[in-house]
């Protein structure tokens, strides 16, 4: 940049000088832009691949924990209904004692 705003004297060679530096930066085949832009695009897709990951994760989880709230669920039925039975249960040995005295 600076080489270029030296010469800036001549229109024609500020010219030129811009022109190069454009070359010279955004030249995408060139060895090191080729190698940038490969490298940016097996990065963009290895994140694609991360968030799928993520994603199958996420799906993979809730499901998991779905299955486990319906479980616990019905452990708690079961576990209510045998609670009221043995309630009942005590109710009726309550009433037969007091039936015997």
């Amino acid at each position: 940049i600076n080489e270029a705003l030296l010469s800036s004297a001549d229109h024609t060679s500020l010219k030129k000088a811009l022109v190069g530096l454009f070359k010279k930066y955004n030249d995408s085949k060139s060895k090191d832009g080729g190698k940038l832009t490969t490298d940016i695009k097996q990065q963009q897709e290895q994140l694609r691949k991360n968030i799928a990951n993520f994603k199958l994760a996420k799906e993979k989880t809730k499901s998991m924990h779905l299955v486990e709230r319906t479980r616990l669920a019905r452990e708690n039925v079961t576990l209510t209904e045998e609670l009221n039975e043995l309630r009942r249960t005590l109710h009726q040995q309550k009433l037969n004692v007091s039936q015997k005295v």
